[in-house]
C-alpha cells in the first residue's frame, strides 16, 4: 500500500473546483474501501497498519468538509455507494462524522427506485455497502440480481467486451465479500463455467497488456477458490513482475489507457490499488 499511502493527499477532490470532483471522489472511495479490506484483517503488519492509518487521515480531512459530505444529499444521490465506502472505513478507524448513519437512510429511502434500476453491479456495490453500513434496503439479494442479468448467458460468450468483463468482476467482488464469503453460491450455481470465463478472461488481456483487469480477475479466481493452486501462483507471479518497488501497477506497459489523456495518477492508481488487495485475498 506504500505507493496508494504517498499519494492519497493527491486525490483531492477540490484541487480544480470548488464542487469535488467526480474522479477524485471516485478514487478516494476505492482506496477508503482497500483501507477497510486491509483494516479488517486478523493480522495486520505494523507496516500496512500505519497505512491504513495515513490513508484514514487524509480520507477524515477531505470528508470533514460540508460540499464533499453533503454531495449525495444535495447533488448526486447516485454517488452514494462511494460515500459510504468512505464512512465505513471512516468509522471503523474510529474518526469524528459529520454524518450519521441514519442520514443515509434518508436519501436510500427517497431514491430506492433509482438505485434498482441501475445495472446489476451498481445494485450489488450499493447493497454492500448498505449491509455494512447497517442501512435497511429493499435492493434484491445477489441471486435475484443476477437471475435478471441473465449471467449464465455472458459467460457462455465467445468473447466478452472489456466493460462486461468488468462488470463481472465486481459482482464477484461484492457477492464474496471480497472473499470472506459466498462462494459456495457461485460454485452451485455456475460450475465450471465460471471458472473457465476468468481464465480465458485473464489471457485476454495478457495479450492486449490490460493488467488492471487482469488483477481484477485474478482476485476473483483468488476469492471463489484456493489460492494454492499452479494457475494462480503463476498469474500472481506476472502481476508481481509488473510492479515497482512502492507496489505501483500502471493500467498498460505504456502508462496509457483507452479512455484518453489521464496524468499519471489517474493512469496508475487503480490497477496498484487493485494490485493491493492480493494480500487481503491470500491472507484472513
Amino acid at each position: 500500500m506504500c505507493w496508494l499511502t504517498a499519494n492519497c493527499p493527491s486525490f483531492d477532490p477540490f484541487l480544480h473546483s470548488h464542487l469535488p470532483s467526480e474522479w477524485a471522489q471516485t478514487a478516494l472511495a476505492e482506496v477508503a474501501l482497500s483501507g477497510y479490506l486491509h483494516g479488517r484483517k486478523q493480522s495486520l503488519s505494523q507496516d500496512t497498519r500505519k497505512n491504513v492509518n495515513q490513508i484514514a487521515d487524509v480520507a477524515g480531512r477531505f470528508y470533514a468538509q460540508k460540499v464533499y459530505w453533503s454531495y449525495p444529499f444535495e447533488i448526486e444521490p447516485l454517488a452514494l455507494p462511494g460515500h459510504l465506502s468512505v464512512w465505513l472505513f471512516l468509522k471503523n478507524a474510529k474518526k469524528d462524522m459529520p454524518v450519521q448513519r441514519g442520514d443515509f437512510q434518508t436519501i436510500i429511502n427517497n431514491n430506492l427506485d433509482l438505485y434498482i434500476g441501475q445495472d446489476a453491479h451498481k445494485v450489488l456495490e450499493l447493497r454492500y455497502f448498505c449491509d455494512r453500513v447497517g442501512l435497511e434496503t429493499e435492493i434484491p439479494s445477489v441471486p435475484i440480481v443476477l437471475e435478471g442479468m441473465r449471467l449464465e448467458e455472458l459467460l457462455r460468450k465467445e468473447q466478452s467486451s472489456t466493460s462486461e468483463i468488468y462488470k463481472i468482476t465486481h459482482i464477484i467482488f461484492y457477492a464474496t465479500d471480497f472473499g470472506k464469503s459466498g462462494q459456495d453460491f457461485f460454485s452451485n450455481a455456475y460450475g465450471r463455467s465460471l471458472h473457465d470465463f476468468i481464465v480465458q478472461s485473464s489471457l485476454q488481456q495478457v495479450d492486449c497488456q490490460n493488467w488492471d483487469l487482469y488483477a481484477e480477475l485474478l482476485l476473483c479466481l483468488l476469492f471463489l477458490e484456493s489460492p494454492n493452486t499452479d494457475l494462480m501462483l503463476d498469474m500472481s507471479k506476472v502481476l508481481a513482475s509488473l510492479q515497482d518497488a512502492n507496489g505501483c501497477l500502471a493500467h498498460r506497459l505504456d502508462g496509457t489507457i483507452e479512455t484518453g489523456n489521464l496524468d499519471s495518477l489517474a493512469v496508475r492508481y487503480h490497477g496498484t490499488l487493485i494490485a493491493s488487495l492480493m494480500d487481503v485475498a491470500m491472507s484472513p
